[in-house]
């Protein structure tokens, strides 16, 4: 029989660890490696979804952390906090005990084990399952409003990709512009977002073009999933479910909000008796508050399971910051589906036909010359979203902005500056993508070169 020597004036004992040890070492290694993924998951700003990616990382950081405890500590930190190390004996590699565990040596490392059990139950609840990857929806009931209630003078009532609803043509009483920042698309799909500046620079509403996720999502579906019961919500439909539509938009707000974020995930239903179901705005509300800033997602799922989302930047806190909230819902409530988009560029292309800029440029008053400016971007804009294929939509907008530069000049206007010159860009560039050889190619160059003076 193989004797085991205990030097026990030394505190050192020759003995195998036994399975409880071995345990209690296990968990405390578990903790502080789960605390230190949820701090690099923090700093990252990505979300805690159940993906495969994620798992392997994890794995991967577990396995890199264990080596280097057992090459520089000749253990794990468990191992060693409660009095355990690797040994070789007889050819073979043992965890023995070798350390008396008692008096101050034991409370120390009970009260440890205790601390990072408690730190990384906390960091789970407050990181993880507080999180919209995770957490329930809430019920969001809107009543609906009808487009044609908004004051024509400062809404204009446009589709914009498959929704139809008014949009707002002025904030807290200054005109709103827009942008359309160049991505590669047209004329084999659509532009990639369309932004409304409310209140330049510090508030955008952000139209997104639509985007698949998952072939056939059906809202229903998606909403039992994300405002079902627990069991349902962790289904593995519903988790791959939840991954697939919400992880583009987590990730997005994460990185935009910063560490630290206070998160608020509800689904939102526009119920207006005068519109059929496969009419009705409903989707997910996301929202994201750092410190600073505040970044909103309506994203609405078309009943043909494509998605659209608006996109709301704005100051965490202020008035005008909760004027730009409301104005937002305000702008949904106005909205509605369209099954095609036939429909949404035989109304544009009727609202364009009514597009006078000779008599705009009469207009005396410089506030309201510029609105109407606004009002001509965002149709042409409109246009661009139902039939990004056009040309004569993007050389017009490119002379409107041109138009707009040439006003901003006059009035020392920065921000129109800003709104106007690149816009008149993008149009250049998107006109280039979609006929170089174009004569009037040439002249947007020309324009743009002649803003770039101004």
């Amino acid at each position: 029989m193989t004797e085991h020597l205990e030097v026990r004036g030394s505190q050192a004992l020759y003995r195998p660890a036994t399975g409880a040890l071995r345990a209690i070492a296990a968990l405390t290694d578990a903790t502080w490696m789960a605390l230190l993924g949820l701090l690099l998951l923090r700093a990252s700003g990505l979300p805690p979804m159940p993906h495969l990616g994620l798992l392997i990382g994890w794995a991967g950081l577990g396995a890199l952390a264990v080596a280097a405890q057992r090459r520089l500590l000749k253990g794990t930190v468990g191992q060693r906090l409660w009095g355990l190390r690797r040994i070789h004996l007889d050819g073979k590699t043992r965890l023995n005990q070798m350390q008396l565990l008692e008096g101050q040596p034991l409370t120390v490392a009970v009260l440890a084990t205790l601390a990072l059990g408690w730190a990384a139950a906390h960091g789970v609840q407050s990181q993880v399952l507080s999180h919209p990857a995770w957490i329930q929806a809430e019920p969001w009931g809107l009543s609906g409003l009808a487009a044609s209630e908004q004051a024509p003078a400062r809404w204009r009532v446009t589709p914009f990709f498959y929704l139809m609803g008014a949009w707002p043509g002025a904030f807290e009483g200054h005109p709103v512009l827009w942008s359309l920042p160049y991505e590669k698309g047209p004329p084999q799909h659509f532009v990639g977002h369309i932004v409304a500046r409310w209140d330049s620079p510090d508030i955008r509403l952000t139209l997104e073009g639509p985007l698949t996720p998952v072939r056939e999502l059906l809202p229903e579906t998606l909403e039992s999933c994300v405002a079902g019961p627990l069991a349902q919500r962790l289904s593995p439909r519903c988790l791959h479910l939840r991954t697939t539509v919400l992880g583009k938009h987590l990730r997005e707000m994460g990185m935009e909000a910063g560490p630290g974020a206070r998160w608020e995930l509800r689904w939102f239903d526009v119920q207006n008796p005068g519109l059929p179901a496969s009419e009705r705005p409903r989707g997910l509300f996301l929202s994201a508050t750092g410190r600073v800033r505040t970044q909103e997602r309506f994203v609405l799922i078309h009943p043909k399971g494509s998605t659209q989302t608006l996109i709301l930047d704005r100051p965490s806190e202020g008035s005008r910051a909760e004027a730009a909230h409301q104005l937002a819902v305000e702008t949904l409530r106005t909205q509605r589906f369209s099954g095609t988009l036939e429909a949404g560029r035989a109304w544009v292309d009727r609202e364009i036909e009514t597009i006078r800029l000779a008599d705009l440029q009469k207009e005396p008053d410089t506030e309201k010359r510029i609105l109407r400016l606004g009002q001509v971007q965002s149709t042409l804009l409109s246009k661009i979203s139902v039939d990004p294929r056009g040309y004569d939509a993007f050389f017009h907008l490119g002379g409107v902005s041109f138009l707009l530069a040439r006003q901003a000049r006059e009035a020392s206007n920065v921000d129109w500056a800003a709104a106007a010159k690149p816009m008149l860009q993008s149009a250049l560039r998107y006109a280039r993508d979609l006929n170089a050889e174009d004569s009037r190619t040439n002249q947007l160059q020309n324009m743009a070169i002649e803003a770039a003076k101004l």
